[in-house]
């Protein structure tokens, strides 16, 4: 994963926006991630993916005994 610091995201937006056509790109300020961008594609197929996995998480830790407070 190509890393980018949020001023050369901001100045060099349009090599961004082509790199992350290919892969995810991180951007850092102050020696933190402060994001990630992906292409539409595969934000899409993560928001399709993400609900399933998320459904079957709350289903699953529905079904565990509460923990006495």
């Amino acid at each position: 994963m190509q890393t980018y610091t949020a001023n050369e995201a901001k100045t060099r937006f349009g090599e961004f926006l082509d790199r992350v056509q290919r892969e995810p790109v991180r951007v850092m300020r102050h020696d933190r991630v402060v994001g990630v961008m992906v292409s539409a594609e595969d934000y899409e197929a993560m928001r399709a993916f993400m609900p399933t996995v998320c459904g079957r998480r709350y289903a699953r830790a529905r079904r565990m005994p509460r923990l006495p407070v």
